[in-house]
């Protein structure tokens, strides 16, 4: 089985479609791709995306370390961050091409694994599966579909030996804990074939368990009858109708989920993009106007004692004049007084001069000193008189009737000045105030019309329907969470029952003696123990002479590790302890010498299984000197399979020299670059070392 390539979609740093070819090229001896990178460009990243893939939730099962990067995904945490920020919905997926698979025993050219999630809340993974380009299962449950992945492409148990960080491998020869050793010894069972001959022997001994109750007391045997049943009722119809159920209320959650979706698209659609939030927009505006509106309104009312000024225009410009000729006829009026007085004393002096009668005769004197006092005073009247003192004569229809007094005049033009000013500034108070009203009438038209398009017979109907959808959503939901609780109640009892009928068991076996069937049965366990003790061992001496090879190749000091030591015990599970000269377990490792024995078993697990699968390993070459880590170049990597992927930090995790090593192995590199915070794969052509390590200034002057 080989990886043809790997296509990742906005997970993680990697935005938008992202593809690489991992497919080899057949060239005898390359079985290595390099794909190198700086730190967080996205390599541990890449193999996250890998066990999610192929496992989904199930990813925290192949190692606890895994089970974190599960959170990540499940909260949307390692969901590309500019995909994240794009309005609208949002999705992630990964996919593996793989080719030369025998798939349920039959052989497929080639098999692809799809997996995507959508964000919110209706977020749920979603598996597809193609062989040979046509999608299987297509009708039913993703169930199925994980569990075909786990029977025909890599299963979980043994997940970890082919997907791993190289920083974690120490864990496979970690059994200080007693859950360590059992979870590794399931695992190795597994990549060794014993865990399914121990899963045959397990159900030899339940079918002994039944013989066993035949001979029982009638007590126990009702007893033992009534537990059977009620086991074989949980564990084969009870719990699976329960799972048909949870399965059928995914199925139509997920058509729920849809169909709302759909719904609520429509009606956006329906209402031209028209929604609540514009609704509210538009009464704040409608809102801030009204404000306006009275704000402009109170600067009105305080011009409102000027408004008479400002209607009466007209009269307010006769009065001026009439006030101005009054104060003109006053003035006249007053200085005709004068002007009399002054003629008065004119004349009054002329009469008063003595005349000559020799020039005028004394009987004429009188007449003739009338006539030129009377033409004299008109002269005066005529060259000094006053009637266009003021410039402005009076109209002849001319009469007072105000009395407004000296000054009168210029105090009310004074006042209509200022009506003036006032008058332009109600005039602007007045076009604001209509301006206002102006918007917060269009604004309410515009409201009126949105809430009549919101409020359509269609539009209504339409929210009715996803109102109802998310209900009936919820209930669905609802309605999965009783079907789940249900399950974990029945699992709860079938586990209580079995530990009640193991004990009823025990009892049974003591209280009666096994009949034909139950010694038959005996003989057949007891037969399939030694099978299993044997193979066992058989595993036991491959396995110790495998790694020991191991060790001795990788590691500097010969005689560090004389020997190892593989035991199988039914509580402790799997154990391997690595012997020195004295052939005593060693008391001590560091990390480097614990990571190339984790190395050493996983080379020999990998040989012994016989499964074919291609190895990805992060983060290599971690705690090791010079002279260890390119023992591990050199003997373990391009050995471990058939296939593998290399996730290095140039410089760090692989040196110019270790690469000049593993180069003749190496069949593709890609570099994974990181531009503005996008990663994507580039194919690197020139695989030279100087082309990947170019040299130093002080290289270069050697």
């Amino acid at each position: 089985m080989k990886v043809e390539k790997v296509i990742i979609e906005n997970f993680g740093p990697y935005y938008g479609r992202n593809e690489i070819d991992l497919s080899l090229s057949g060239n005898e001896g390359k079985n290595i791709v390099v794909v190198y990178g700086e730190n967080g460009a996205g390599k541990t990243t890449f193999l996250t995306a890998l066990i999610w893939c192929l496992y989904g939730n199930g990813m925290q099962c192949v190692d606890v370390g895994w089970g974190e990067y599960w959170k990540k995904i499940r909260t949307d945490e390692l969901l590309n961050k500019e995909e994240k920020a794009r309005p609208g919905a949002k999705k992630q997926s990964v996919e593996i091409v793989f080719s030369d698979v025998d798939a349920e025993g039959v052989p497929a050219k080639k098999i692809s694994v799809r997996r995507e999630r959508k964000t919110g809340v209706l977020a749920r993974d979603r598996i597809s599966i193609f062989m040979n380009e046509q999608e299987i299962a297509d009708d039913d449950s993703d169930g199925i579909k994980e569990q075909f992945v786990r029977e025909n492409i890599l299963p979980l148990e043994v997940a970890k030996f082919f997907l791993f960080d190289a920083q974690k491998i120490i864990s496979f020869s970690d059994f200080t804990s007693r859950q360590q050793n059992e979870t590794l010894a399931q695992s190795f069972s597994q990549v060794l074939g014993i865990l399914s001959w121990s899963e045959t022997k397990e159900r030899m001994e339940n079918l002994r368990r039944t013989y066993r109750a035949q001979r029982a007391a009638p007590e126990q045997q009702a007893k033992f009858k009534e537990l059977s049943a009620r086991v074989d009722s949980l564990s084969e119809i009870l719990i699976p109708e329960k799972e048909k159920e949870i399965e059928e209320k995914e199925s139509e959650s997920d058509r729920v989920a849809d169909e709302l979706e759909k719904a609520e698209n429509e009606l956006i659609e329906a209402l031209g993009g028209a929604t609540q939030e514009e609704v509210e927009s538009l009464n704040r505006e409608i809102s801030d106007a009204e404000k306006d509106c009275t704000l402009y309104g109170e600067s009105l009312k305080g011009a409102y004692p000027l408004v008479p000024f400002a209607i009466a225009g007209k009269l307010c410009s006769e009065t001026k004049e009439q006030l101005s000729n009054e104060e003109i006829s006053q003035a006249k009026t007053e200085n005709e007084a004068e002007f009399s007085e002054k003629i008065e004393n004119v004349l009054r002096d002329l009469e008063q001069c003595a005349y000559d009668e020799h020039v005028v005769p004394n009987k004429d004197a009188r007449r003739l000193k009338d006539f030129f006092l009377q033409e004299l005073q008109g002269i005066l009247r005529k060259h000094f008189g006053n009637d266009d003192a003021t410039g402005s004569p009076l109209p002849p229809d001319f009469s007072a009737f105000l009395n407004g007094g000296a000054g009168a005049a210029a105090r009310f033009a004074e006042l209509l000045s200022k009506v003036a000013a006032s008058g332009a500034k109600f005039d602007e108070f007045k076009e604001r105030y209509r301006k206002a009203g102006q918007i917060r009438e269009e604004k309410k038209r515009k409201l009126e019309k949105l809430k009549s398009s919101l409020n359509d017979g269609n539009a209504v109907a339409m929210r009715e329907r996803v109102n109802d959808l998310r209900t009936k959503f919820g209930k669905a939901e609802g309605r999965l969470q009783v079907a789940n609780s249900e399950k974990e109640k029945l699992a709860g009892e079938l586990t209580d029952k079995k530990k009640q009928l193991s004990v009823l068991d025990k009892e049974l076996r003591i209280a009666q003696g096994f009949n034909k069937k139950s010694e038959l049965m005996d003989k057949l366990v007891a037969d399939l123990e030694n099978f299993i003790r044997a193979l066992q061992e058989k595993k036991k001496g491959a396995l110790r002479e495998r790694i020991l090879r191991g060790v001795q190749q990788l590691m500097h000091k010969k005689n560090r590790v004389a020997g190892v030591s593989v035991e199988f015990a039914s509580r402790e599970g799997l154990r391997v302890k690595f012997l020195g000269a004295d052939e005593e377990e060693l008391p001590s490792m560091s990390e480097g010498e614990r990571q190339l024995c984790a190395s050493a078993l996983l080379q020999a697990l990998s040989d012994e299984s016989g499964f074919e699968f291609p190895v990805f390993i992060d983060s290599p070459l971690q705690k090791f000197d010079r002279e260890h880590a390119e023992n591990m170049v050199r003997m373990f990597y391009p050995n471990v399979s058939a296939q593998v992927v290399f996730f290095p930090l140039l410089g760090k995790e692989l040196t110019r020299d270790e690469y000049e090593i593993l180069l003749p192995h190496v069949d593709k590199i890609y570099r994974i670059a990181n531009r503005n915070n996008r990663s994507r794969f580039e194919r690197v052509t020139d695989t030279a070392t100087d082309a990947l390590f170019p040299p130093s200034d002080e290289e270069e002057k050697i």
